[in-house]
């Protein structure tokens, strides 16, 4: 591979490579499962490295970088080691030394690449056989042979599962399932088992940052593709706190990515993987954090280094010296965090609660409304806490979260009023701007998408659904999708989502996934929702309200009143069968609305595409109103959860884009870092909030400023302050019992007492 350095002519010998192969078959004949328990223990720290594909100078600067393997600075290679670059079988080899020296040091799961016919298509068997001619054969055979015994999955500490493609298709899996495999195969890529079709996923499927579901994976040609609910959904079934996957180059072309709202890692270490691609190499780090059972995770990447630094002295230990993250190489950046200490446990569960519910709205309240069968807001004690750990992933005793959460003031066996606790949480930005110009450009993008579209009524029919045609959810975002091209950089298949259910639902939070809905009933219901500011004359707008009122006074569904406008059936309403109309009503009730010309001055008006006649989409929304909240608003109050959830990874991100460390950047830099975080925006989205923090047009942005804005706020401990100080502000009667301050001194033990 011209411009890497070269290993030198020189060629392990076969009787070497050999060796080496058939003791580590040994080796991995001890753990024997599709499945790898890993304990990270304080003091030590585990290194995942993704794909290497054959690039011997990433993996030995990633050793020099961060230490030789040892028993404290442990790796796990998640996959694709051989083919492709010109040295898969000296990076085996330099493994197999470090598993065999120290077996805890290293491990090997199972990639798409370690897989006999991949290797023959990609390069390894042609590398074998250009190195050792007749012998090649032999050490392919033992390759084949390691490859069986290679984990499909490793977990850390019960928390963070690392494999390398991706999910299984099937929701009933989980990971007792995959233990349960026998890896001990060839990859079944023509398999038709559920098991091989499980075994095929983990090491070929990708996710998706767009849509949600499974869907056939066309560019790969086999497995499936899946969105960001597959992977919350078996992270939650898995009590899982991250994903780590490898098996693609991101996007940007960075050593990682993060996707899925902060549940899914990707990883990639071959950098420049490709002639003429520029990625970078990237490595993950977990330990252990502040010494408690919990794992925290780091990800860094690198460029590609002409003169790779030489290596450290070793240490006592056989591990190479730390490497503070002020002295690192420039192009390393300390990028995702998933939690801070917290030392005070009340804070602690206030803080991991707080921060996971308002971007888990729509799953908490999917989760909690089966059980509540009388629709009354409320679940029992037991069903309200398992949804806390199944949905938000803290794990507190149920003890502690009674303490914390619970109404104190309610008898004993009580329900518990989940709807009060969705909405208890909320994250704000002190500059409203943020929210009502995202929601604004996001409301405005939605009308004028679904608006270009100018269908006949004939055509929203057929388009969404007649003769009472039922969709699911998926099925009515897709078909918007489709005849709304313009929607696709505005807004993201699973908001689409969320917008069709607050729709459907009247604006109010009720529904559940997945239910039948009227694709027409949602047209009509989604237009009635729109408010759109005409420019009209203070008699226009008078006239307006008396239109809008006649139009109510129909007793049937607007969808009939239509039809019954739209004289000549052509699907749309002309201005002069608008004004006949409107006449003919006005008669029929005794109401005098206006004369001719004016009624035909708001119809064009009302024709917000001034094509000459109103479509079905304006007439519902000029002339019917609704009493709910802004169709986007739940949206965008999860959008701005999202950022602050990620906040700590956002403005590392930042930071490493500030080459001045003035605490600026440019507003390309600011978009790529919300974007390389995943969370779920669209281009339309991210572009507006740009824009918006570029006030004065200079291109650049105070991003400490902007991180600094977010704030969580508890309802229920704001109400309670403003209580307490209400209190405090009025006059103490001077008859007051001297016992009362006893009183009042064992209520604030009682509220502080530590569980």
């Amino acid at each position: 591979m011209q411009g890497r350095h070269s290993a030198g002519n020189d060629i392990i010998p076969a009787g070497y490579v050999l060796y080496l192969v058939k003791r580590v078959k040994v080796l991995l004949e001890t753990r024997n499962s599709a499945v790898y328990d890993v304990t990270v223990a304080e003091g030590e720290t585990m290194h995942v490295v993704g794909d290497v594909h054959g690039h011997l100078d990433d993996v030995v600067h990633l050793f020099t970088k961060y230490g030789y393997p040892s028993a404290t600075t442990r790796y796990l290679f998640n996959g694709d080691v051989p083919d492709r670059g010109p040295y898969g079988v000296e990076i085996f080899c330099l493994l197999f030394c470090c598993m065999l020296v120290e077996p805890k040091s290293l491990s090997i799961n199972r990639g798409n690449h370690e897989d006999f016919m991949v290797n023959r298509a990609y390069g390894f068997e042609q590398e074998l056989y250009e190195k050792y001619g007749e012998h090649g054969e032999a050490i392919l055979t033992e390759f084949v042979s390691f490859y069986a015994g290679l984990p499909l999955v490793s977990i850390l500490n019960s928390q963070v599962m690392v494999v390398h493609g991706g999910l299984p298709r099937y929701q009933s899996i989980t990971l007792q399932h995959i233990r349960d495999l026998d890896n001990r195969k060839g990859v079944p890529v023509d398999g038709t088992t559920m098991f091989d079709h499980v075994f095929v996923d983990l090491l070929w499927a990708d996710p998706d940052k767009t849509m949600s579901g499974i869907q056939p994976n066309r560019m790969r040609g086999t497995s499936v593709r899946f969105g960001a609910d597959i992977t919350m959904s078996w992270a939650h079934r898995n009590h899982l706190r991250l994903i780590v996957r490898s098996h693609d180059v991101p996007d940007s072309g960075a050593g990682w990515e993060i996707i899925h709202n902060g549940w899914m890692l990707t990883v990639f270490s071959a950098s420049q993987y490709r002639p003429g691609q520029h990625n970078k190499c990237g490595v993950v780090k977990f330990n252990l954090k502040d010494g408690g059972p919990t794992l925290a995770c780091h990800a860094y990447e690198h460029d590609w280094l002409e003169d790779p630094p030489k290596p450290p002295p070793r240490t006592d230990k056989g591990k190479a010296p730390s490497h503070s993250h002020s002295s690192s190489h420039p192009h390393t950046s300390h990028v995702h965090t998933r939690q801070h200490a917290i030392k005070d446990p009340t804070e602690a569960v206030l803080r991991q609660v707080g921060q996971r519910v308002p971007a888990c709205r729509d799953d908490l309240f999917a989760f909690y409304r089966p059980f509540d069968r009388q629709q009354t807001g409320k679940v029992s004690p037991s069903i309200f806490y398992q949804g806390i750990r199944d949905v938000l992933q803290v794990n507190f005793t149920e003890e502690d979260l009674e303490n914390i959460l619970f109404d104190k003031s309610l008898p004993a066996h009580s329900e518990v009023d989940y709807l009060k606790f969705i909405n208890r949480f909320q994250v704000v930005h002190k500059n409203k701007g943020v929210e009502s110009t995202l929601g604004g450009a996001l409301e405005k993008a939605l009308y004028k998408a679904i608006m270009q579209a100018n269908m006949s009524i004939q055509e929203v029919q057929k388009t969404f659904g007649s003769d009472g045609e039922q969709l699911t959810d998926h099925q009515l975002a897709q078909r918007l999708f489709e005849h709304c091209p313009s929607l696709k950089s505005q807004i993201t298949q699973p908001q689409l989502i969320q917008v069709i259910r607050h729709v459907q639902n009247g604006g109010t939070q009720s529904g559940a996934h997945n239910e039948a809905i009227s694709g027409e009933q949602f047209i009509k219901s989604l237009m009635i929702m729109f408010y759109q500011p005409y420019d009209l004359t203070p008699a226009l707008k008078d006239l307006l309200t008396n239109v809008c009122q006649l139009l109510q006074t129909y007793k049937g569904d607007i969808i009939e009143l239509f039809r019954r406008v739209d004289t000549n059936g052509d699907g749309f309403v002309g201005y002069q069968e608008f004004v006949a109309a409107i006449q003919l009503m006005q008669s029929g009730t005794g109401l005098k609305v206006s004369g001719e010309e004016e009624l035909a001055s708001l119809a064009r008006a009302v024709d917000s595409n001034q094509d000459g006649g109103i479509n079905f989409m304006e007439f519902c929304q000029a002339f019917f109103t609704a009493r709910c909240k802004p169709v986007v608003s739940r949206l965008v109050h999860q959008l701005v959860a999202a950022m602050y959830r990620s906040m700590f990874s956002m403005q590392q991100a930042f930071e490493y884009f500030d080459s001045n460390k003035d605490g600026k950047i440019d507003i390309d830099a600011l978009g790529h870092g919300i974007r390389a975080l995943g969370l779920g925006m669209s281009d339309g989205q991210i572009q507006t909030i740009v824009e918006f923090l570029d006030s004065d047009g200079n291109g650049y942005v105070d991003y400490h400023e902007f991180c600094a804005a977010f704030e969580l706020v508890d309802q229920q401990k704001r109400e309670k302050e403003k209580e307490r100080r209400s209190s405090s502000n009025s006059p103490t009667p001077t008859n007051k019992p001297s016992t009362s301050s006893g009183h009042h001194h064992k209520e604030h033990r009682h509220h502080h007492k530590p569980k």
